[in-house]
C-alpha cells in the first residue's frame, strides 16, 4: 500500500530569499551589476551586485528589462535613479523589508 504525504511550508520562500541575500552579500553566483545615475562608468569598481532571477521574480519592471537585449550584459545602468535609491530597491527585492522612497509628485500624475 502506497501512502502519499504532501508537505507544505509557509517559510520556504522567506528562507530561500534569505539564502539569496546571503549569496548576494558574499558575491556568490552574482550575474549582474546595476549602476545608478551619477555613478562611475560601466566596468568601473562599485555598482550593486545582484542576481537577475531574484530581481525578475519580485519586479515586473526588472522582468521586462531583462527580456530585452539592451539589458543582456553583466552590467546595466538604470537611468533616472540614483545609486542610493537603486540600492534600496534591490535590498527590498531580496529582503521584503519596508523601504521609504521620496518622489516628485510630478511623476505620479
Amino acid at each position: 500500500m502506497m501512502v502519499e504525504t504532501v508537505y507544505n511550508s509557509d517559510d520556504v520562500f522567506r528562507e530561500a530569499f534569505a539564502v539569496f541575500n546571503s549569496m548576494r552579500e558574499s558575491s556568490e553566483h552574482i550575474d549582474l551589476v546595476l549602476r545608478g545615475d551619477g555613478e562611475a562608468g560601466l566596468e568601473a569598481p562599485g555598482g550593486i551586485p545582484c542576481h537577475r532571477l531574484v530581481l525578475a521574480s519580485v519586479s515586473p519592471y526588472f522582468r521586462a528589462m531583462f527580456r530585452s537585449e539592451a539589458a543582456s550584459g553583466q552590467e546595466v545602468r538604470i537611468h533616472g535613479v540614483d545609486t542610493d535609491t537603486l540600492n534600496t530597491i534591490v535590498n527590498y527585492c531580496y529582503t521584503g523589508a519596508g523601504c521609504s522612497l521620496a518622489y516628485n509628485e510630478h511623476f505620479t500624475q
